[in-house]
């Protein structure tokens, strides 16, 4: 395989499988408008999602403490 890493269950014969994975603190927005527009972007990626056959997860998990990377 010359180095190259194969998947097996990510390998199809019809057309790429994608997933988008997205997420969003557990602590509501410091600003009241925050969460409005927090709820209309995952509103926009799941229709996005849906449009296009796109598998997608949500998830509420705190993987940094300080949110740095935002």
């Amino acid at each position: 395989m010359n180095g190259e890493v194969r998947h097996i269950n990510f390998l199809t014969k019809t057309k790429p499988r994608v997933l988008l994975v997205t997420g969003s603190s557990l602590k509501p927005c410091e600003n009241p408008i925050g969460d409005q527009y927090l709820l209309k972007s995952i509103k926009n990626k799941i229709d996005y999602c849906c449009l296009h056959s796109i598998k997608i997860f949500y998830n509420l998990a705190l993987l940094d403490t300080e949110m740095a990377g935002f």
